[in-house]
């Protein structure tokens, strides 16, 4: 039992690493709001920097999520008129 922990612990170990660093990654970086110094007013928000990458992706899932209904009907239209005019 002992020695499937151990081969478990040495196969999951780096894919877990690596999990963590995308994920890391993926939310960004958190970039202060910078405060005016003459300013007798503090505001002690931010956001979040996301790679390019990672706002894409989350642009293209949200199209998804939303439009999926039209989107695989479509799809499967389309493919078959190709495959009719290919058959011709």
């Amino acid at each position: 039992m002992l020695e499937g922990q151990r081969l478990r612990s040495r196969v999951f170990s780096p894919v877990f690493k690596q999990l963590t660093k995308v994920s890391k990654w993926a939310v960004g970086e958190y970039v202060p709001f910078k405060n005016d110094p003459n300013s007798s007013v503090i505001v002690c928000t931010g956001h979040w920097k996301r790679p390019a990458v990672v706002n894409a992706a989350l642009r293209v899932s949200e199209f998804w999520m939303e439009h999926w209904k039209w989107i695989i009907p479509t799809g499967i239209a389309a493919a078959a008129v190709i495959i009719n005019a290919l058959k011709k």
